[in-house]
């Protein structure tokens, strides 16, 4: 089983070098400090992941494309740790998914 440790790294090789956080309505890139609206994003690859043991482990890896080329990831937990929010915002963001 590939966990989230083992894909962070292969996605960071291929270029989703930033981290993105989910701020008042956009997603906040950690390097540039620019935000992004959905209509901003592609969503090229997700990983869901399921805890064996703990369902605290429950969580989703996006890797994000922004208009502006910038590529990054966020990683959005589900079960207890879930955020309304983000997972709102993220069913806005277009999913062209790339393997």
């Amino acid at each position: 089983m590939t966990t989230l440790s083992q894909i962070i790294p292969k996605l960071r090789e291929r270029g989703y070098t930033d981290d993105f956080e989910y701020r008042e309505g956009s997603l906040y890139s950690m390097k540039t400090g620019k935000s992004f609206t959905p209509g901003e994003l592609v969503i090229e690859r997700f990983y869901r992941f399921e805890g064996d043991s703990n369902p605290d482990d429950m969580a989703v890896l996006y890797a994000i494309n922004t208009s502006q080329g910038i590529k990054g990831i966020i990683i959005d937990a589900y079960g207890t740790y879930d955020s309304n929010e983000l997972g709102d915002f993220l069913r806005n963001v277009e999913i062209k998914a790339i393997y």
